[in-house]
C-alpha cells in the first residue's frame, strides 16, 4: 500500500510544483520520471502481494484511499506561503530519493519482493 500511495503522492506533489512553481518544474519532473522508471516495475508484484495477503479494501485497483492519504500529506506544501512552497518544490527532488520515498532503494522493500512467490503466502 505505502508504495502506491507514496506514487500518487510523486505525481501530486510533481503536479503541484509544475503549476504553482514553474522555476523548479524541469527539476522535479525529471525527478517524478526517475522515482516512477525506479518503482513502476514494482507494482504488479506489490498488487500481487495485496491481492493475497492485504485486507479486503487494499485488493484490485481501488484509488480513492491513495489519493486522501496522498492529498492529507500534500495540504501543508499547498497551504505554505509561495516562498515556503519553492522551497519544498526545489527540495522535491531530493525527497523522492530519500528513504521515506524511495522505496525501491530499501533492502527490507526488495527483499520482500524477491521472495515473493504466487500463491506462497496465499490464505487457505
Amino acid at each position: 500500500m505505502k508504495l502506491r500511495t507514496v506514487s500518487v503522492l510523486v505525481d501530486r506533489i510533481g503536479q503541484f510544483c509544475e503549476r504553482e512553481q514553474p522555476q523548479a518544474a524541469s527539476a522535479v519532473r525529471a525527478a517524478r520520471t526517475q522515482w516512477h522508471r525506479q518503482h513502476d516495475p514494482l507494482m504488479p508484484v506489490m498488487q500481487q502481494i495485496l491481492n493475497e495477503l492485504g485486507p479486503a479494501q487494499l485488493r484490485g485497483n481501488q484509488t480513492q484511499p491513495l489519493q486522501a492519504a496522498a492529498d492529507e500529506q500534500l495540504r501543508p506544501l499547498q497551504s505554505a506561503n509561495k516562498a515556503e512552497q519553492l522551497r519544498r518544490c526545489q527540495q522535491a527532488p531530493a525527497d523522492f530519493q530519500g528513504a521515506a520515498m524511495n522505496l525501491a532503494g530499501s533492502p527490507a522493500v526488495l527483499d520482500l519482493f524477491k521472495q515473493y512467490k504466487p500463491g506462497r503466502w496465499a490464505s487457505n
